[in-house]
């Protein structure tokens, strides 16, 4: 008989809220409004973030942050089904949830082993 047991430690603070927390700190100390992310605040948020794995509300995955996208927002849109669709559309459309995001800045995961015919990059 062989057990793998796999652990996982899990912060109960959310990645937006981390980057929320660090942004509201980088204004108080004087840096960017509030749709800009200031330069200090973005070194901070990705020294923090980047290489966690953060696991999704919508479908339980858990992804590894491999970067921020800091010139993409919710409002970016893609193509799905050979017809253009906002992120924030989409996420709407497949999950009934609504995404409001005051700040620039996408979380991208980089799939260690890409599936035939799936996606490069996951933002």
């Amino acid at each position: 008989l062989h057990v793998d047991i796999y652990h996982r430690t899990l912060f109960q603070q959310s990645v937006f809220d981390m980057i929320k927390n660090e942004m509201d700190r980088a204004r108080h100390r004087g840096g960017g409004g509030r749709s800009e992310v200031p330069a200090q605040a973005r070194e901070n948020i990705t020294r923090d973030i980047v290489g966690f794995a953060a696991m999704t509300v919508f479908n339980k995955r858990v992804y590894r942050i491999t970067e921020i996208d800091w010139n993409s927002s919710i409002y970016d849109e893609f193509e799905k089904d050979g017809q253009m669709i906002s992120y924030r559309d989409y996420f709407h459309q497949q999950y009934n949830e609504r995404l409001e995001q005051r700040f620039k800045g996408m979380l991208v995961h980089v799939p260690k082993k890409v599936k035939k015919g799936g996606p490069q990059r996951i933002v």
